[in-house]
C-alpha cells in the first residue's frame, strides 16, 4: 500500500513538473512571438510610410502637370479668343443634345 502511495505521489510530483514545464516553456513562446509582431508591425510601418511618401511625390508631380496644361490652356485661350469661344459653345451644345 505504501509503495502505491510512493508511485501516485512520484506519478503527480513528475505531473506537476511537466505543467511547470508548460507554463515556462509556453511563456517563452508568447515571448518569441511577440517579438515577431512587434519586428513585423515595425516593417509594415516602414513600408506604409514609403508608400505615402510615393503617394504624395505622385500627387505633387500631377499637380504640377495640371498647372502646367492649364497655363498651356489659358495661354492657347488667350491667343485665340474667338475659336476657344466658338468651341465651348459647340462642346455646350453637343452636351445639351447628348443629355436629352
Amino acid at each position: 500500500m505504501a509503495d502505491m502511495k510512493d508511485q501516485m505521489k512520484t506519478g503527480i510530483d513528475n505531473l506537476a513538473n511537466l505543467g511547470k514545464k508548460a507554463v515556462e516553456s509556453s511563456g517563452e513562446t508568447i515571448n518569441r512571438v511577440g517579438e515577431v509582431a512587434a519586428r513585423t508591425a515595425e516593417q509594415v510601418q516602414d513600408r506604409a510610410r514609403r508608400a505615402a511618401d510615393q503617394g504624395l511625390k505622385a500627387a505633387e508631380q500631377v499637380g504640377e502637370k495640371v498647372k502646367e496644361y492649364g497655363d498651356d490652356f489659358a495661354a492657347l485661350v488667350r491667343k485665340h479668343p474667338i475659336q476657344a469661344l466658338l468651341i465651348g459653345f459647340g462642346v455646350g451644345y453637343l452636351c445639351s443634345r447628348a443629355c436629352r
